[in-house]
């Protein structure tokens, strides 16, 4: 883009970036907020795109399984998401029925999964307080309605702190200030010495100093089959694809794990067909590949796909390690609040 262009891009998209920000801070300012029976954890951020939530997710419902926890998810882009609905497994049709994240959070978690957009009506129609001691918010920074114990902020320590703007300029849902609500900022990153990372740091004590901060270093937990058997990365030579908010930081950490001769990306939610696959199979073959790797996100959409054709699919699962003092005053956080 030349300088004119750019300098002319700002002009018309910067009233409405603030336009847009003030919108939102008045929005959720007069929402009313409903006190529930039981804790309530929400997990959210400010960006736009995939900024490593649901790893969070799933890492809260595994550390609190004694209290059996719920997730109420939004269920974006789903066939249940006006009505609400329970995620079930033996669905035709998990994604389009339930979401992405959803169906990918029930082949991770033991814990129930809803979804439906208005999740104070979820909580409501399927009596979940009397059947659960924890509720946990997927994407619940911006969906104010329900109180909670806490309010956990994600930010992607890999994104430039200093070029951070509301949509449309930039990719933040609202602006920085609205970091005051959280009641604990998790920054996440591959490399937690990075100078991003010390940059939000020191944003994010500027603006919320008294605010509990941590970094959760990201991390390739495992590449492995359908049947949870790991590969070895020095025997095979592998391929990747994924669908997601954020794909270079996807292709990143398989770049760290092993040699990769081919990457695709697709769009975030990108709704995949059998031409996909067989396209994506017969550059692999092309380039010698023995086997490609994804995303647990897209994993359980193209599965069936992949077993039809005969050809190796294996899913990369990421998550976070966190200091013990985080996990600590989780616990903390959450006791209070029963």
């Amino acid at each position: 883009m030349t300088p004119i262009y750019r300098d002319l891009f700002w002009v018309v998209l910067l009233p409405v970036s603030w336009i847009y920000s003030v919108a939102v801070a008045l929005a959720l300012r007069i929402r009313r907020k409903t006190h529930t029976k039981i804790p309530v954890i929400s997990v959210g951020n400010l960006h736009l795109g995939g900024t490593g939530k649901t790893p969070a997710v799933i890492q809260l419902s595994a550390h609190f399984r004694k209290k059996k926890p719920a997730i109420l998810s939004r269920g974006y882009r789903s066939r249940f998401t006006k009505r609400g609905a329970k995620v079930e497994k033996n669905s035709l049709s998990g994604p389009r029925d339930f979401g992405d994240e959803p169906w990918e959070m029930s082949f991770s978690t033991s814990s129930d999964i809803f979804v439906g957009a208005d999740r104070l009506n979820v909580l409501k129609k399927f009596d979940i307080q009397s059947s659960h001691g924890l509720i946990i918010l997927d994407d619940g920074y911006q969906h104010v309605q329900i109180s909670r114990a806490v309010n956990l902020l994600i930010i992607p320590g890999d994104e430039n702190p200093w070029e951070s703007a509301c949509f449309p300029l930039g990719t933040l849902r609202e602006g920085l200030g609205s970091i005051k609500r959280a009641s604990l900022v998790g920054i996440t990153a591959s490399d937690p010495q990075s100078p991003w990372v010390e940059d939000w740091k020191q944003i994010i004590s500027q603006i919320a100093p008294s605010t509990p901060l941590f970094v959760g270093v990201r991390k390739l937990a495992s590449v492995s089959d359908a049947k949870g058997n790991e590969f070895n990365s020095q025997t095979t030579r592998f391929g990747a694809f994924c669908g997601i908010g954020r794909p270079q930081r996807f292709e990143s950490d398989i770049t760290h794990w092993a040699r990769m001769d081919y990457f695709k990306s697709y769009a975030d939610h990108h709704a995949y067909t059998k031409d996909d696959v067989q396209e994506l199979i017969k550059k692999a073959r092309a380039c010698s590949i023995g086997a490609l790797i994804t995303t647990s996100k897209d994993f359980y959409k193209v599965a069936d796909y992949f077993r039809e054709a005969d050809f190796p699919l294996l899913v990369a699962r990421t998550g976070y390690e966190f200091q013990p003092d985080f996990w600590q005053l989780m616990n903390q956080m959450v006791e209070q609040a029963c």
